[in-house]
């Protein structure tokens, strides 16, 4: 499902919902073509989605592609806080020149974040620079697959980790796809 959606300040933006139902993929989520960066406003609509659906059957991964320095670091540090016992994950790409030592703290991988004296309760931010990843000698496509791999790096284990402390085990696997009209095989 792929539609125009009105965001919280009813400016335009594009909604994609991604979700995984056997062989069905939904995409949902939030492209914003704004100058303002509040984060907050960006985990907080996400944090929503994720807080209906705590039973292991979805997880959401938000990803957040930025050129500048986050405006509201204490608001998006309680947000990132009151998500990390959500089933989420916070993938943040800083484009173009700017510092963006704030997202390095941001990602707490040196440093669990906290915020008002409460910790997360688990690491769910991956912060990659861009520019890390651009190959000045021509080798475009090696630099992307480096910067594909290192931005989905900590999903899996960040996955892993909600559902592990919530004590949710994995769904018996589907049969296996027949097309109509083919008979359908057992092993014996």
């Amino acid at each position: 499902m792929i539609h125009r959606d009105n965001y919280v300040d009813h400016s335009p933006a594009r909604t994609y919902n991604i979700r995984l139902r056997g062989s069905h993929v939904d995409v949902r989520g939030v492209w914003r073509e704004e100058q303002r960066r509040d984060a907050a406003v960006w985990i907080g609509e996400a944090l929503r989605y994720a807080a209906s659906v705590k039973d292991g059957s979805q997880y959401f991964v938000l990803l957040i592609i930025t050129d500048g320095v986050i405006s509201d670091m204490a608001q998006t540090k309680e947000s990132i806080v009151n998500a990390s016992c959500l089933p989420m994950s916070i993938i943040i790409v800083g484009v173009g020149p700017a510092e963006f030592d704030a997202m390095v703290e941001l990602d707490g991988d040196e440093v669990r974040i906290s915020s008002r004296g409460r910790y997360a309760e688990r690491d769910i931010v991956q912060f990659v620079p861009f520019r890390d990843y651009i190959d000045r000698s021509g080798n475009h496509i090696l630099s992307m697959a480096r910067l594909a791999k290192d931005v989905l790096a900590e999903v899996p284990d960040q996955f892993l980790s909600y559902m592990r402390t919530r004590g949710i085990k994995p769904s018996p696997a589907p049969p296996p796809y027949t097309p109509p009209g083919q008979p359908v095989q057992t092993q014996i």
